[in-house]
């Protein structure tokens, strides 16, 4: 049986600012001083409302009422109708004592605030992995770590305000209709960032089930196949012994380098683009290189290749291929004084400057890197070089 006095208790301003607008709400409170509103029907699956001229089929759900207006979406009819079911129901229990309707409500966790934070934090950790993203995901789990936490508020109404942005997103009953102030109808990733929150808050948040889910999707098979590919090319250098290896051999490094970008092994594109460098540089014979610390690397690489092509789990080949870093997570707050910076140009193909920072407080270091790749920056440049400015004065 439809518990209506549940349902309508719960349907407080707020929740109906949420299933429609606020300026709707106070619209609908200006019209129950003016529109008669009478109760046709009383069933199981509605109640059927007439407000002045209309007519509204109040639902146990009540985001999906309808109208006879043409109104498309919540009007005020649905709200008035609300209203004045909720001031009868609420006079019934009361005794004929009526409840202020335009008061604002309690923030204590009703019954429609416990059913839509328990739907909330049941949400499963693959839909908000999946909504999320790598990157945003890696943001929300950095700010957890750092100790930043999200503005909470439980009333008929979850509202949850994102750290460190001006998006704020509201739970309602069914979770279909949730706002997010980003205005996507869609479950958005600041809903998806929201949940997660939500979950914390209610002490169910398990940093490992998201974790996990970084090292899903890799293809062991095939990252053991590309592992024994690049084992076979090294093993060729060592057969032939160095002083015989062709000129070629440093391109075919260089493939292995894109090889190991497009598996995502950062520290195996990071190790055969050093060694590219290197072989290139010994078969130009330059004096700075040396045969035996050439061969060293070779070999620490080949056992790291061994060691890859043996993997078995997706958080073991994580851990030997490395990952690529896109942006910086979150360090809490920090007092940095800058004291100097350092240009440098690194063998594997990189170049830039290093900022070194100390720690006010706790009197530690840390550095900012910008760099760039140059792989393919030392070749000779063919054709006329334009000399003259670009005539619209831009750098």
């Amino acid at each position: 049986m439809t518990d209506w006095k549940t349902i309508l208790a719960g349907a407080d301003d707020e929740y109906l600012s949420g299933i429609s607008n606020r300026g709707t709400v106070k619209r609908a409170h200006k019209d129950m001083e003016t529109i008669p509103v009478q109760v046709l029907e009383t069933g199981e699956n509605e109640i059927r409302v007439k407000t002045g001229e209309e007519e509204v089929a109040v639902k146990p759900v009540l985001a999906e009422s309808s109208c006879s207006c043409p109104s498309r979406s919540v009007c005020r009819h649905m709200v008035q109708a609300v209203l004045a079911l909720r001031e009868l129901y609420s006079s019934d229990a009361q005794g004929g004592e009526k409840k202020d309707s335009s008061k604002e409500p309690s923030e204590t966790p009703d019954v429609s605030s416990q059913r839509v934070w328990s739907a909330v934090i049941d949400i499963p950790p693959a839909r908000l992995i999946r909504t999320l993203g790598p990157r945003r995901l890696k943001e929300v789990l950095g700010q957890i770590r750092t100790g930043v936490r999200a503005h909470i508020t439980r009333s008929s109404v979850v509202t949850v305000e994102l750290p460190d942005s001006d998006i704020r997103v509201r739970f309602l009953w069914p979770l279909e209709y949730s706002s997010c102030s980003c205005r996507k109808k869609d479950f958005c990733p600041h809903r998806a960032a929201a949940a997660i929150w939500c979950r914390l808050e209610a002490g169910k948040f398990h940093e490992e089930e998201f974790e996990q889910k970084e090292t899903e999707g890799m293809d062991l098979e095939r990252i053991r196949e590309r592992a024994l590919e690049m084992k076979k090319v090294l093993e060729d250098i060592f057969a032939s012994g160095l002083s015989r290896t062709a000129f070629q051999s440093a391109d075919s490094l260089e493939r292995l380098a894109v090889i190991s970008h497009n598996e995502d092994l950062a520290s195996f594109e990071d190790s055969f683009r050093s060694l590219h460098t290197g072989y290139e540089a010994y078969f130009r014979r330059r004096a700075s290189v040396s045969a035996a610390a050439l061969m060293e690397e070779s070999a620490r690489l080949y056992s790291r290749l061994c060691r890859l092509s043996r993997v078995r789990t997706a958080r073991e080949a994580q851990e030997l291929g490395g990952v690529f870093r896109m942006e910086y997570e979150p360090a809490g707050t920090l007092h940095l004084v800058g004291l100097t910076a350092e240009y440098f140009k690194s063998k594997n193909g990189y170049e830039g400057e290093t900022i070194y920072f100390l720690e006010e407080k706790t009197k530690e270091w840390y550095t900012y890197t910008s760099a760039r790749p140059v792989f393919y920056d030392s070749g000779k440049k063919w054709g006329r070089e334009e000399k003259a400015a670009v005539p619209w004065g831009l750098p």
